[in-house]
């Protein structure tokens, strides 16, 4: 059972990156950019915001959740152009128990590769260490998604294991999931992994 209360929503601003509250303003722009195929390797019950309908239920059942004190999402926005670029989120809080996770994490093609996930990174991860004072830090992916377990890697986290069969995939199918932690103790030389990374797009 979730122990903490839902968190204020703040904006987290990088260089490259604007990270606002999620919100139903964002609709039409989530609509517009995002790609049912880019949410293939996630859990079923993650909401494609591919056409106006399913945006308006994706931004519905985030603010739903964040009510909850479940989750606190973004809309992720190119600092330069005030372009929407991606989403992301964190979920699985328990400020209680000094815990959290990030998630749900898409972008736009445009982006990947770039500045913007490692900034997205560094600012969710300061914002939960520095800021809400967690232990540890959890972030997940299915077993197919080599993409995601690569850059996950490079965030210098820990590959804890495999759950196995833990949700069911858009495709219906059972996905087994790999699971990473970063500690409050291991965050240092992540964050300089992280500034050492965006130091190239400069």
């Amino acid at each position: 059972m979730n122990a903490s209360p839902a968190l204020d929503q703040v904006t987290l601003a990088g260089v490259h990156v604007v990270l606002r509250p999620l919100a139903f303003e964002h609709v039409q722009q989530l609509a517009t950019v995002a790609k049912l195929s880019w949410f293939d390797l996630m859990s079923a019950s993650c909401i494609a915001p591919d056409d106006e309908e399913s945006a308006h239920a994706y931004v519905e059942e985030a603010l739903a959740g964040w009510q909850r004190g479940s989750y606190l999402p973004f809309a992720v926005f190119d600092a330069k152009t005030d372009a929407l670029v991606g989403g992301t989120r964190f979920g699985a809080i328990d400020l209680a128990m000094g815990q959290i996770e990030i998630g749900w994490t898409w972008y736009v093609e445009e982006v990947r590769q770039t500045a913007v996930n490692p900034e997205c990174k560094l600012l969710l991860m300061s914002y939960a260490f520095d800021i809400l004072g967690v232990e540890r830090l959890q972030l997940k992916t299915g077993h197919k998604n080599a993409t995601s377990q690569a850059a996950i890697a490079k965030l210098g986290c820990l590959r804890e294991g495999t759950l196995r069969h833990a949700v069911i995939d858009r495709a219906g199918d059972w996905r087994d999931t790999v699971y990473y932690s970063l500690l409050r103790d291991e965050w240092p030389t992540t964050r300089e992994i992280l500034t050492m990374r965006l130091a190239a797009f400069d």
